[in-house]
């Protein structure tokens, strides 16, 4: 896929209203990290999250 092209199987419209806030984006990432964390070459060379 060329740079600036959209591959319609990864998007989900989530219209307007729908958008998340940083925070849960943040989330969801810290979520993917921990649960894929085993599977991760190395995962200590990852950032530390700030876990609060």
């Amino acid at each position: 896929m060329r740079s600036g092209c959209i591959d319609p199987k990864w998007v989900l419209w989530v219209g307007e209203d729908h958008w998340p806030t940083l925070g849960e984006v943040i989330k969801e990432a810290e979520d993917l990290y921990w649960s894929n964390q085993d599977k991760l070459d190395y995962p200590d060379s990852y950032p530390d999250l700030d876990l609060r």
